[in-house]
């Protein structure tokens, strides 16, 4: 429950703290042994994204898991369902997700965060996702357009997003 998730964020700082103290002690063995159990604990605080919307928490929960170098955050909980069909909803949540994932691929320095905010209003529900991006993103443009090489092949899945939402009434926003 919660007190779980409570201790388990604490007990990352202090594996985080201890890593640390390590590292300035020169205790290699130390180091490795803590950084292995930061890990673990990362992946299993991953397992089990419950945002109340199945298709999304599938979703976090297999697309995350891997993901390590990233900070991640998911907070909110919506209670009933959305305008979206299941098909609808992966094809939305998955290309957004997999957007966020790619950019942060793509950032070589600094710290890297995904934050994903799921707030249900009574008119309304809002998914927000919000990562850090490479320093060419931050000196872009918005635009919709594919960042990849083969451009024929990609630069559909935002296009779809779009289309979907723009069917079932909804919007999206997009940032930098």
């Amino acid at each position: 429950g919660e007190e779980t998730k409570k201790y388990r964020h604490d007990m990352n700082h202090h594996l985080s703290c201890l890593y640390q103290i390590a590292q300035k002690e020169n205790a290699p063995q130390t180091s490795l042994y803590l950084e292995k159990m930061q890990q673990g604990l990362l992946t299993i605080q991953r397992m089990n994204y419950q945002t109340g919307l199945e298709i999304l928490d599938i979703l976090l929960n297999t697309l995350l898991i891997e993901v390590l170098d990233v900070e991640i955050t998911v907070e909110g909980k919506i209670k009933g369902h959305i305008n979206l069909d299941e098909v609808e909803s992966c094809i939305v949540f998955s290309n957004l997700l997999q957007n966020a994932l790619d950019e942060l691929q793509r950032q070589k320095e600094g710290k890297k965060t995904l934050k994903i905010y799921v707030v249900q209003g009574r008119i309304y529900s809002r998914i927000q996702i919000i990562n850090t991006v490479s320093e060419e993103k931050k000196k872009g443009e918005v635009t919709l357009e594919t960042v990849k090489e083969d451009k024929a092949n990609h630069g559909y899945g935002l296009k779809n997003v779009t289309a979907i939402l723009d069917k079932k009434g909804g919007n999206i926003i997009f940032d930098i």
